[in-house]
């Protein structure tokens, strides 16, 4: 099968809309928690708090939009009840860690001047959101494979900046969509994907049309 990857995955966030909305959506959030506890003087307590509602919301609207992008059964929605809690609770639990980090970077900022304080800021906001973003990319991905069942799907794509050797090994080989979340092989942070913890894995999965399925 020959995929312009390029193309199908312009094809596939176009069908995305909904989900895009709400990224978009937590994007911006994580980006002004950040950006304003560096350059104001609120407590950590607000910021942190409004990124942990921020985290939950994203996460629970990204549940639902996956589950019905996959064409799961509304009545066995229950079924990632146990997974949406880990997610949240995983990613909430990052927050104070992130905090503690920023900080040590906002008392650095005080020093300098206002300029550098805002530039700095906005460069440190987006980073933290693109991982963040990411990080809900790969829970919508699960999601809809949890959905998908039993539908066959190809692990392709490119290596990118980073590979590893349970990719090499997936590279064009057939499996059902719950087996990849069984396996722990959901491109690209797949638990038991060696390449997963850079992020930079450029594999999907995609359908027998030769339509992704994941981002």
């Amino acid at each position: 099968m020959i995929v312009d990857f390029a193309q199908a995955r312009v094809i596939l966030e176009l069908t995305l809309a909904e989900y895009a909305a709400a990224r978009t959506v937590y994007h911006s959030s994580i980006r002004e928690q950040v950006e304003k506890y560096l350059t104001g003087g609120d407590a950590v307590t607000k910021h942190r708090s409004d990124m942990n509602a921020a985290i939950g919301t994203a996460y629970t609207v990204t549940a639902g939009i996956a589950w019905k992008d996959g064409g799961g059964d509304i009545f066995e929605a229950a079924a990632i009840a146990a997974l949406l809690t880990a997610a949240i609770d995983r990613e909430q639990g990052y927050t104070d860690g992130l905090f503690e980090r920023l900080k040590l970077l906002r008392a650095e900022l005080q020093e300098g001047e206002t300029s550098q304080r805002q530039f700095t800021a906005m460069q440190e906001g987006r980073a933290r959101a693109d991982g963040y973003a990411r990080s809900l990319d790969y829970f919508y991905a699960l999601v809809k494979l949890m959905a998908l069942k039993n539908e066959q799907l190809m692990f392709g794509g490119l290596p990118g900046a980073e590979s590893c050797p349970e990719c090499e090994m997936l590279q064009g080989t057939w499996h059902k969509a719950s087996w990849y979340v069984s396996h722990g092989y959901v491109p690209p942070r797949g638990e038991n994907l060696t390449c997963a913890e850079g992020g930079q894995c450029q594999h999907v999965l995609m359908d027998r049309q030769g339509r992704l399925v994941t981002i």
